[in-house]
């Protein structure tokens, strides 16, 4: 293989520096997919309980009330849901890991009290209440794990492909250029003794 540079001391030198950081940059970034695919595992398991557990108490909820209404009927239903009054605050932050911003989200319940209905409504009306304010409460923690893995996922894709790239392409090339600059060095020192000992040769007779 011809050098693509001039094959001097000097770039060769230079060179085995860039191999050395080049290398230590592939270490760091296969550390990094690493870690990034033991986080996306885990966001992926969490992702999957916590979106079971949602469609059970939407189930729970859904039932609830339809139980309300076959009780107490539909329009007084409609009435003690208007009643509530219930406001939420939402506080949305995002924390920066290994390259992917996670989103942290926090939600708090204001308003006027009673949030489960006015004093002496039916029961089943109060538990429908809080089963449809417990899924309000895990789809949003349900979409920020999922924003969560979407980002991990891009994160790791991005990663992969920067390690696949040292370790297939810079990495490769930087090893066959250092050793064309050495076979290089090597065949004009070889070329240089040759010389010098005809010289010496000539010299002598």
């Amino acid at each position: 293989m011809k050098p693509l540079v001039a094959a001097t001391k000097t770039n060769l030198l230079n060179t085995k520096k860039i191999l050395s950081l080049t290398e230590e940059g592939y270490r760091l970034l296969d550390e990094k997919r690493k870690i990034l695919l033991s986080e996306l595992s885990t966001a992926m398991k969490n992702y999957s309980a916590l979106s079971a557990e949602l469609s059970k108490t939407l189930e729970k909820a859904y039932t609830s009330m339809e139980q309300a209404v076959v009780r107490t009927g539909g329009r007084q239903v409609e009435d003690l849901a208007r009643a509530v009054k219930i406001s939420r605050d939402v506080l949305l932050v995002e924390n920066r890991l290994m390259g992917a911003n996670i989103p942290v989200i926090t939600m708090e319940d204001t308003g006027d009290p009673p949030f489960f209905g006015p004093f002496g409504s039916p029961l089943i009306v109060e538990e429908t209440i809080r089963h449809f304010t417990d899924a309000v409460s895990l789809t949003v923690q349900l979409a920020e794990k999922k924003t969560a893995l979407v980002r991990l996922a891009r994160e790791v894709q991005k990663t992969i492909r920067k390690v696949n790239a040292l370790e297939k392409v810079h990495i490769p090339a930087y090893q066959q250029l250092i050793n064309a600059i050495s076979n290089r060095l090597d065949e004009e020192s070889r070329e240089s003794f040759s010389s010098l000992k005809m010289i010496r040769n000539r010299i002598r007779t």
